[in-house]
Parts: structure tokens; sequence; C-alpha cells
């Protein structure tokens, strides 16, 4: 049994080669390649974390907190609505005059 020791990886009298690697990763995923629709995702997982931060709020023995939470759930509501519609905006091509 060889060890993990280079000169045991490497065939004698031979020096590493510096060839391209024979495997390469490759992706298929359409949502990677568009930037659009990552930020749209992202803007959906925002919504999500909008309705977390409510069902906190709801749990909250502090009142200080609890609005807190809400606040902070309408602001990511916020967000993530701009977010889509300025996406949608510039997919539809309109001018800003």
């Amino acid at each position: 049994m060889c060890s993990r020791d280079p000169k045991n990886l490497v065939g004698r009298g031979s020096t590493p080669s510096t060839k391209s690697p024979l495997l390469r990763l490759v992706s298929d995923n359409q949502a990677s390649r568009d930037p659009a629709i990552r930020l749209l995702a992202l803007a959906e997982r925002l919504q999500l974390k909008a309705v977390d931060l409510d069902g906190y709020a709801d749990r909250s023995q502090s009142e200080t907190a609890a609005q807190n939470l809400r606040d902070a759930a309408e602001l990511s509501r916020n967000l993530a609505a701009n977010i889509t519609s300025q996406i949608e905006f510039i997919r539809s091509g309109k001018c800003v005059p």
C-alpha cells in the first residue's frame, strides 16, 4: 500500500503534468446566468423572512421588541416589492423621461 507522499503519486522519473484538468464543473442552470432571476429569487426569500419576523413579533414577550420586529418585517416587504417592481420595469423596456 502506498502512502500519500507526493513521490508515490507521480510516476518514477516523470515530472508533474501541467496539462489542464480532465474534468471541469459546468452548469445548465439558466437562473445562475441571469442576475435578474437570482435577484427575484432573493426578493422572494426576503418576503418569506418578513413572514418569519411577523411570527417572531407575535411570540415576543416585549412590546418594544415586537414592534421593532414588525417594523423590520414591513421594511423587508417594501424592499422586496421595490426590487421586484424595478426588475419588472427594466424588463418592460420603458424609458424614463
